[in-house]
């Protein structure tokens, strides 16, 4: 192998090679680019569109509503809503909407503003709805009288009740709860003569309103009563405990324990007093015998 200067030989390292980072600077080109004030102009043109194209729909429905209201009005006036009106209120009400009617498929009405359309539909609802309102008193009204009769009868069956579970209920009570009942009852029976007395295309004075609020008025009386608790019964005292009784007679003996204590102790004092005489009286004895024992021999022989 060559072994000239410059060139490697065979055994001998590679230097190492040397790296540096460079920041590379990029620029993004993008052909027809827009400007920033382009870019709001078109988001203020696209919310605009959408604002138009809301605006149109909720016209187009305004109208069909308009629309729609005048064709069932006008059906309903042949039909359920004429007994709910005076003849002159029904020609009135027919006049307003053929006028509407009109107007609505003339040039003016054909493209014209959403506000108009409203307008021109609350000139037919105001007047349209005391019809309607008749109609819903009238359907509605036997429900509720059939609700408040249904309230009275359950507060006088329980103003009646004397059972064990009512008995805390106080005589006062019950006549509280039947006058209520009684107050309920007149009104509803004097306001359904008068509502009687009217023709349907009146304006009713009987109103489903006013028969609810009694209701509640009269749930609201009587319901404090009814839902009264029964008072708790007072707790019974007990009974001394045995042990007690048992510590007290022993602690405290009776007068005639006492004086059988007395009794025993004379005795026994009696007893002990009795043995010491017999002792002292043995010991005298003894003492005799001894003496006599002791008898000097001398005297006996001057006896003799």
């Amino acid at each position: 192998m060559d072994t000239s200067e410059g060139t490697l030989t065979e055994g001998t390292p590679a230097k190492p090679r040397k790296f540096k980072k460079v920041d590379l600077k990029v620029t993004t080109i993008i052909p027809n680019m827009l400007s920033k004030e382009q870019i709001h102009d078109a988001n203020e043109l696209e919310v605009k569109m959408a604002f138009e194209d809301q605006l149109i729909k909720e016209t187009s429905d305004k109208r069909n509503e308009l629309e729609s209201y005048i064709y069932s009005m006008r059906s309903k006036l042949d039909g359920n809503l004429k007994e709910f009106g005076s003849p002159d209120d029904v020609t009135t009400m027919k006049n307003l909407i053929n006028e509407a009617e009109e107007w609505l498929y003339s040039d003016e009405g054909y493209d014209t503003t959403k506000s108009k359309y409203a307008k021109k539909l609350e000139d037919l609802l105001i007047p349209g709805k005391k019809f309607e309102s008749r109609l819903w008193e009238d359907n509605h009204r036997p429900e509720a009288i059939q609700q408040l009769k249904t309230q009275i009868e359950r507060c006088r069956t329980f103003a009646q009740q004397r059972d064990e579970a009512h008995e805390h209920i106080t005589d006062d009570d019950r006549i509280a709860i039947r006058k209520e009942c009684e107050d309920a009852e007149a009104w509803m029976y004097d306001m359904m003569g008068k509502q009687g007395e009217l023709q349907k295309y009146n304006d009713p004075i009987l109103t489903v309103a006013s028969i609810n609020t009694h209701r509640q008025q009269l749930f609201s009386k009587t319901n404090p009563i009814i839902t009264k608790p029964k008072p708790k019964p007072k707790p019974a005292t007990p009974p001394p405990t045995t042990e007690n009784n048992t510590t007290n007679t022993e602690e405290k003996p009776t007068p005639m324990d006492q004086d059988n204590n007395d009794s025993n102790e004379n005795n026994e004092n009696a007893d002990e007093k009795k043995m010491d005489e017999d002792n002292n009286d043995t010991n005298n004895e003894t003492n005799n015998d001894e003496n006599k024992d002791n008898v000097p021999m001398d005297t006996e022989s001057e006896t003799v």
